[in-house]
């Protein structure tokens, strides 16, 4: 299990915060296409201001995938996002486009007839 190392200023006594809103509770981590997160470029969002910086899910993440957190002593399972140059066309990330490029070459290959 990978655990992403975000900032210490996010974490408050019980809960990891909003680095916009600090009232709010972070739901959101913003990654890159290939999954990393820089705590000193990326973001921790609640879901309100990860809309407002137009961020954007993975159409594949969006079956709930989350990942594991942690700031100091605190850890937390959020969902992550991307910066829309991250995401292809289809709108996912790097870790679902395999997945999806092989759904669709399995179905376009020609069944050929036994015997």
């Amino acid at each position: 299990m990978n655990i992403h190392t975000i900032a210490p200023e996010h974490a408050s006594d019980k809960a990891i915060r909003c680095a916009h809103c600090w009232d709010h509770e972070a739901t959101h981590i913003e990654l890159t296409s290939t999954g990393e997160h820089d705590p000193d470029e990326h973001l921790v969002l609640c879901s309100k201001c990860a809309y407002l910086a137009g961020l954007m899910s993975c159409a594949g993440c969006e079956t709930g995938r989350k990942v594991t957190v942690m700031s100091f002593h605190l850890f937390g399972d959020l969902i992550p996002i991307y910066a829309p140059g991250e995401l292809d066309e289809g709108g996912h990330c790097a870790w679902h486009i395999g997945s999806s490029i092989q759904t669709e070459v399995v179905e376009f290959i020609p069944r050929t007839r036994s015997g």
